[in-house]
């Protein structure tokens, strides 16, 4: 099974997860550190977490440096531009 395959059968299995550990009665929290230094599947996965959740029982606290590692080009920024497109509230 190739890696992409793999990753869209994961992602599915862990939202389900999700909602299963957690809920109203007991949210969960998601504190990820050192963002900087993930790769591109992995800020995926996360994105996948946040964006396709309909389930408001799971924060997710991301955190970075901000540093010249991190570039316009770098996979976090790209994960990050992507979240603000789609979490932020419009007026």
């Amino acid at each position: 099974i190739g890696n992409a395959m793999t990753q869209n059968q994961f992602i599915p299995v862990l939202q389900v997860f999700v909602k299963i550990i957690s809920g109203k009665e007991s949210p969960m929290v998601l504190f990820l550190d050192d963002l900087q230094w993930a790769d591109s599947a992995s800020l995926d996965l996360v994105e996948s977490l946040i964006v396709d959740s309909d389930d408001s029982s799971l924060l997710v606290i991301e955190s970075h440096r901000e540093n010249e590692e991190v570039s316009r080009n770098h996979p976090l920024s790209t994960h990050l531009k992507k979240l603000h497109a789609v979490t932020t509230p419009t007026a």
